[in-house]
């Protein structure tokens, strides 16, 4: 029997279903629906989605075994599989329809940090009843407060704070999220899943490696645009939430938007599959490819690489070696704007509290008692009040600077455009060389600012200095292979 020659129509769940595709649909779907059997056009794709798609469905489930098995039919008959998009989950909403990097000029979270907890805690505290035996106060039970807590608003105490700075984004290919296991240290089931074209993300001129788990490039220099064919998938149960927000459900209507029901993996792949998009990974829960079908696959994309002369599943953390991670991640690291941030909090607190002077750096780590200490000198209400004045000075602040950014970046003309393009070449070219010479700290001063600098000016002036660099250490390097060679 084929993997998908025939449908299962036993109500028994098998123990090994991940052995064929057929074994999934005893897990997945209604026992009462098995005995449903269902045709479908030989060789051609079948529509699964319309606005809404319940993977809870057997005809749904059936129709993905149909269309994967067309899809792996012809990946084996050409040998190879040459239709591929970027999936990128995000709880945050590409505002415009653009991947923007993560900083202070860009995005602001409203975060919860180990004062704006403690603060809760001694609310919560509050509102618990004193028992006393004679003179001595009991005090509350971790259980007790903890119930209070989850009654309590999450966001009081909040502050806002940039998230992590990454210059690039990372998405995958062909893939859900769910099934790349650990090596992506990020979790699924977020706000918005988004599936755009490849061509979109190739042609930027900013990549620097793909891989099914993680394709990434840079986005600190042009914002990487979203196509208008891309297709937006929202969880049923966040949509109506989600669409409280105006600006968002705006902006939806100019997308296709596929609410789905139950399984994210499931949804993710039901889609693909109508695009005749074969998913690189299916999620062993319910299915698996053979190796000849994981062999094609995996060297699809590795060709794909190669032709944009590109780096095929290179990491993005680790080490900076040529098999560790990529030189971006080193220098992301070495942002430390959430630490300014916090250093600006305190002295916003000491500023509306004279004689209040604190090192701010017990904010960063869990340190109840010098937090608590904070809290009994100014007292929670007041602290509360002060944290509220910066939130609304930052917010002000950070709008500014944003619209400050968006504005420079339409400025970039192609003459920048191409020396932006060339010196993350070089710099690229520089860290995959096996016996590249340390230019030092200065030169790494000027990659930072290169890459985290927030005005145009300063990255289009770094950007020329470490091509002087570059370009006179290759010419050193050619000369001395010259005089070689003549020897």
């Amino acid at each position: 029997m084929g993997l998908f020659s025939s449908l299962i129509k036993s109500k028994k769940y098998e123990d090994d279903f991940a052995s064929t595709l057929e074994s999934l649909t005893d897990s997945i779907a209604k026992d009462d629906e098995r005995e449903v059997t269902i045709e479908f056009p030989d060789d051609e794709i079948v529509q699964i989605s319309s606005d809404i798609i319940d993977t809870r469905s057997y005809e749904n489930e059936l129709k993905l075994k149909h269309n994967l098995s067309v899809l792996i039919k012809r990946a084996k008959k050409n040998n190879s599989v040459d239709n591929f998009v970027i999936i990128r989950e995000d709880d945050i909403f590409p505002d415009n329809w653009e991947w923007l990097p993560s900083s202070d000029y860009t995005t602001l979270e409203y975060e919860s940090i180990n004062l704006s907890y403690m603060l809760r805690k001694r609310i919560a505290e509050s509102k618990l009843k004193k028992i006393k035996i004679g003179d001595i106060e009991l005090p509350h039970t971790r259980d007790e407060i903890d119930e209070e807590l989850n009654n309590m608003d999450k966001t009081i105490g909040n502050v806002y704070m940039p998230s992590y700075f990454r210059s690039t984004k990372h998405f995958t290919i062909n893939t859900p999220l769910g099934v790349t296991g650990d090596y992506n240290a990020v979790e699924s089931g977020r706000k918005f899943i988004i599936i755009d074209n490849m061509d979109n993300f190739l042609n930027s001129g900013y990549a620097y490696s793909v891989g099914y788990r993680d394709a990434y490039l840079d986005v600190t220099h042009e914002s990487l645009k979203i196509s208008d064919d891309a297709i937006v998938l929202i969880d049923s149960e966040k949509y109506d939430e989600i669409m409280k927000d105006e600006n968002i459900a705006e902006q939806l209507k100019m997308r296709r938007v596929i609410k789905y029901t139950g399984d994210e993996t499931l949804a993710i792949d039901m889609v693909l599959s109508e695009m005749s998009i074969l998913p690189s990974r299916i999620g062993m829960k319910y299915a698996f490819y053979d190796e000849t079908t994981q062999k094609i696959l995996e060297s699809s994309i590795k060709k794909l690489a190669e032709k944009n002369n590109l780096l095929f599943n290179k990491s993005h953390a680790g080490p900076l070696t040529l098999e560790g991670g990529h030189f971006s991640n080193y220098y992301d690291d070495k942002n430390y704007d959430r630490r300014k941030y916090f250093s600006n909090l305190a002295k916003f607190i000491e500023s509306a509290c004279p004689g209040v002077n604190f090192d701010f750096t017990f904010m960063m780590r869990v340190d109840e008692q010098n937090i608590n200490n904070l809290i009994d000198t100014i007292g929670t209400f007041k602290l509360l009040s002060i944290i509220e004045e910066y939130n609304t000075k930052v917010k002000e602040e950070f709008m500014i600077r944003k619209k400050t950014y968006l504005s420079e970046r339409k400025q970039i003309t192609e003459e920048i455009h191409d020396l932006f393009i060339s010196t993350i070449g070089l710099i690229d070219d520089y860290y995959m060389s096996a016996d590249r010479k340390d230019e030092g700290l200065e030169f790494e001063n000027l990659i930072q600012l290169f890459f985290q600098s927030k005005t145009l000016e300063e990255q289009i002036e770094s950007a020329k200095e470490i091509q002087k660099i570059l370009n006179k250490s290759i010419s050193i390097k050619e000369e001395s292979n010259n005089k070689n060679k003549l020897l």
